[in-house]
């Protein structure tokens, strides 16, 4: 295992046994930090959980361990290997078992929450909780309520937090310092690339051998470049126009988020830039400007697919886009620019040029990018074989690292080794061929995920251009089978072998990088697509890796000169520049005090309970006021209240509100419900809706069958509907009749207020809470709770698993009345909630009922408007439509119709 270089050395020391959030370079120091912490933790003696983790990052701790395991030559009886607790992994006895046998263990957020809330945790047991990628603690609500549970029961216990994203950390007022609040730490560690201790480090040992290959891209390809700029710039100024957009941004702005230009659409992460900016006043958007958002994304998704496609493939794509457009059913505004014209016959004129006749000839043009890279192999194997005696071994084959961003750069450059240049060109005339010759062709284009390597799923960028035509003709069809690429690479290349590394499957910031390099031990490596990432990974590994008797290990750099490929490289590592920058300066302006930590004095997120500015004896007298001076009855409401709990669903916490629930000092039972998200009383159910899934549930009719069996079995059955209260109107698009499933339908959705309107006339029983926050929801259910009994998991939850036969027991039963006829008396005019028991217990039968003259049912009803809609429903004549349109057939005449009188 290799030794700890100076800047490592010294963050280990900083955040061992302490409160600490350490920030770092992405790639370059978390993965490493995080398995020596690790490795010093795993021991009998300790309890130390780490959260935040992917899949892996802990496969990839737990195979360093295993190695560091295998080259000690002693033995420690003390060690204890991490375990790892996943989903069904281990039964609830044994995870105890394993919390009782101590160690390090990796565990996921919502197992850890719910052994907490259920006492299976030993809580003051815990030595310390380990938090990667720590910046997801403001969204990630798991991670802040384990540790304020924490911190509730254990003051002497560290807390380590770990994050390579630090763009991550401003977006809001204040959001560093929110973010340390909500970890309970007081000490903040930054590590930049820049950093001197980083510096000495890397500079002082052997450092990789790097080439830059500046590509010049063709003239073609820079006017192509040129219309997609213009197009983008001219969607960006007409967006800016419309209402609610140009409010929030400022073409000329330079803060990077708050800026909406060209570069920085370009270069930035756009769907992160329109959310931080636009997410207030999504909903009240215009279908334009959401067309106009959507536009953008596919042109710069398009502008990447320039130099990362073939010609043809980047061709077909176009050429799709434009057949595609149908004005009757959806409206494209882009395709209506005069750029859009010339992109179409810049695109075409790198396939097709005219001879001097004016006939169209084939002239594929290569990416040359791909040649260049070529050539470079040519030279490496050169180059092997001139060096192969002194270096690598006569029968040693080297090997070769190619970093692509996707896999359908690996096929691009697989397709060249394998079958050469000249049948390479041939496969792409015949597909070209086919175009001209009007015929669809399936083409599996790239799928390519410019990933901004934020460890949010969110802050992925534009998504995928995957574009399927109707396959009447195949490729396969049309070529004739290759070997394999392992039997192909072995045969024509005897020298080295090629290794790919995708960095966009890549979310933990080049770890696969990391490990494929101390597995291969590489001479070469060639950045076919940069990442900043990769950059770092190298630096590490050679660093750490280099001998002094083996020569650096030579890393190969390709770009396109002038690109808007380099200008993304460019911007991400200004981006990280920058934000470093604001946390040196937002450091030096934060307080220290131990009070964060959570472990001394009063910490704000620590006080639970509702706070009242009233003395407690003056807020009793109050009470006791309004209770008629029942002072022992008042002791005893007070007394139950501190031991007020809810039945909370499992998947419910994933949200903010069971966080709220329990602070304002209401205990959580993780249960599963199958009926409702929380049970808040024995006779109160309720169900939580976002609007989304409000939305979606009116839809399909989930809402209905959950609110049918809410009502059946409890007397209290509430409908939550939590909405942003920032981003959220009535009077927004989204509520109105007119609003478009999509481009393409034109049928339009109903009003989803009309809707509520319905379940709620159909449901009388149901009740609407409409809450704008998680802590407004919270305080709701406090005042629903005041003075009512606590639930019970082992009386009050409804199972809905039973058989034919077999019936809910009496206990979920709360009306002794027929739940279909109450249901169809409910459906009859003059029948309401108040009068339908007085039905039901007057009259034995629906014969019964019709049987009643309209003075008796007035007497039973207590009100004569009432008896007289039910009378006149019961005993009016029924005539069937069919009948009515048969007998009014013959008696239609047309109004001012023109009769001829023909002559005798």
């Amino acid at each position: 295992m290799d030794e700890l270089l100076e800047f490592e050395h010294e963050a280990l020391l900083n955040v061992l046994n302490q409160n600490s959030l350490t920030i770092s370079s992405k790639g370059l120091l978390n993965d490493r930090l995080l398995f020596y912490l690790v490795r010093t933790y795993s021991n009998p003696c300790h309890l130390v959980f780490v959260i935040g983790t992917d899949e892996i990052e802990e496969n990839s701790i737990l195979f360093q361990i295993d190695e560091y395991l295998t080259q000690r030559s002693i033995i420690d009886d003390e060690f204890e290997r991490p375990k790892k607790i996943s989903y069904a992994s281990y039964k609830t006895q044994e995870r105890h078992d394993m919390y009782l046998a101590g160690g390090v263990i990796f565990i996921t957020t919502r197992i850890l929450i719910v052994d907490m809330l259920t006492n299976r945790v030993p809580m003051s047991a815990i030595s310390g909780i380990i938090i990667a990628n720590a910046h997801r603690v403001l969204k990630d609500y798991y991670i802040s309520f384990i540790l304020r549970l924490y911190r509730l029961s254990n003051k002497t216990g560290f807390i380590t937090a770990l994050s390579q994203n630090a763009s991550s950390f401003f977006g809001t007022f204040g959001q560093l310092e929110k973010c340390m609040r909500k970890l309970f730490v007081s000490h903040l560690y930054l590590w930049p690339r820049f950093q001197a201790t980083i510096l000495n480090s890397l500079t002082s040992r052997k450092q990789p051998k790097v080439s830059e290959f500046r590509i010049e891209m063709t003239p073609v390809m820079k006017e192509i470049q040129f219309s997609f700029l213009d197009l983008i710039s001219s969607s960006i100024k007409e967006l800016i126009k419309m209402e609610n957009v140009g409010y929030f941004f400022d073409s000329t702005n330079t803060d990077e988020e708050r800026s909406l230009n060209t570069i920085s659409v370009v270069a930035n992460n756009f769907n992160k830039l329109i959310r931080l900016n636009l997410d207030s006043v999504w909903y009240n958007l215009s279908l334009k400007a959401r067309r106009t958002i959507r536009e953008i994304q596919l042109l710069k998704s398009l502008l990447f697919h320039l130099t990362e496609l073939d010609s043809v493939t980047f061709y077909g794509e176009i050429k799709h886009q434009m057949d595609s457009y149908d004005p009757t059913i959806h409206t494209v505004d882009w395709l209506h620019r005069p750029a859009a014209t010339t992109l179409y016959d810049l695109t075409a004129k790198r396939i097709f040029q005219q001879n001097s006749n004016g006939e169209k000839v084939f002239h594929v043009e290569i990416n040359p990018k791909l040649e260049a890279l070529i050539q470079h192999l040519k030279d490496i194997e050169q180059q092997i074989v001139n060096n192969k005696k002194d270096i690598h071994g006569d029968d040693k084959i080297v090997d070769i690292i190619i970093v692509v961003e996707n896999s359908y750069s690996i096929r691009q450059i697989e397709r060249f080794l394998d079958k050469g240049r000249d049948v390479v060109i041939e496969e792409l005339k015949q597909k070209a061929e086919l175009f001209a010759n009007g015929k669809k062709i399936e083409i599996v284009s790239k799928v390519i995920k410019t990933k901004s390597n934020t460890e949010n799923d969110d802050d992925n960028d534009d998504g995928d251009g995957i574009i399927e035509f109707e396959d009447q003709l195949t490729l396969t069809q049309l070529l004739c089978p290759i070997e394999s690429h392992e039997t192909s690479i072995v045969r024509r290349h005897q020298s080295y072998q090629i290794h790919y590394y995708e960095w966009s499957n890549d979310n933990n910031c080049g770890l696969g990088l990391k490990h494929l390099l101390q597995t291969l031990r590489p001479y070469y490596v060639i950045i076919y697509e940069a990442e900043m990432c990769v950059i770092r990974q190298i630096e590490l590994y050679q660093a750490l890796y280099g001998q002094p008797n083996e020569p650096e290990i030579e890393v190969s750099f390709f770009v396109f000169d002038g690109s808007v490929e380099e200008q993304r490289y460019l911007r991400r590592l200004q981006v990280e520049k920058k934000s470093f920058e604001k946390l040196i300066q937002e450091k030096s302006r934060l307080p220290s005090h131990k009070e964060n930590e959570g472990t001394v004095g009063e910490h704000p997120d620590l006080i639970r309970g509702k706070p009242t500015l009233l003395h407690p004896d003056e807020y009793i007298e109050r009470i006791n006021t309004r209770l008629g001076g029942m002072v022992n009855n008042q002791k005893k409401l007070s007394s139950s209240s501190s031991n007020s709990c809810v039945l909370i669903d499992l998947r419910e916490f994933r949200s903010a509100l069971p966080s709220f629930i329990h602070k304002i000092g209401i205990d959580l039972i993780p249960v599963t419900l199958e009926i409702g998200d929380y049970i808040i009383t024995p006779e109160c159910c309720i169900e939580r809706k976002s609007i989304p899934d409000l939305l979606k549930s009116l839809s399909d009719g989930r809402l209905y069958s959950q609110t049918q069996i809410m009502t059946r079995h409890y007397r209290k059955s509430l409908l939550l509907i939590e909405f942003p209260e920032d981003s959220f109107s009535f009077n927004s698009r989204i509520w109105g009749n007119a609003f478009l499933f999509s481009q393409i339908s034109k049928e339009s959705r109903p009003d989803p207020l009309v809707q509520l309107s319905i379940l709620t006339i159909q449901f009388p029983l149901l009740r609407l809470i409409w809450s704008p926050s998680p802590n407004f929801t919270a305080d709701i259910i406090n005042e629903l709770k005041n003075g009512k009994d606590e639930p019970n998991k082992d009386k009050d939850i409804i199972r809905l698993n039973l058989e034919q036969d077999q019936q809910l027991p009496m206990e979920c039963i709360t009306d002794r009345f027929d739940i279909e006829t109450k249901e169809f008396l409910l459906c009859l005019p003059g029948i309401t909630t108040q009068n339908v028991y007085c039905i039901m217990n007057e009259f034995k039968s629906i014969i019964n009922l019709v049987e009643q003259s309209i003075e008796m049912l007035t007497e039973k009803m207590g009100s004569g408007h009432h008896a007289k809609l039910l009378y006149n429903a019961l005993h009016s004549p029924i005539t069937l439509g069919v009948d009515t349109q048969q007998s009014k057939q013959p008696k239609e005449t047309k109004r001012f119709a023109y009769v001829r009188k023909r002559k005798n």
